[in-house]
């Protein structure tokens, strides 16, 4: 299977780059985006960074 075939889509057996969010910065105003801190953060797939508190 081509890399192209295996990103863009959040499902098993997919690669995964993601970064969780403390906060829906969606959901709160633009003011507070710089306030939000990095949970835990994917690449391909595989958990390359965790903060003590996730």
């Amino acid at each position: 299977m081509n890399h192209l075939d295996d990103t863009g889509v959040i499902a098993p057996g997919r690669l995964a780059d993601l970064t969780v969010l403390d906060r829906d910065i969606f959901a709160r105003p633009v003011e507070e985006i710089a306030r939000a801190r990095v949970q835990q953060t994917f690449v391909g797939g595989h958990r390359v960074h965790a903060a003590p508190d996730a």
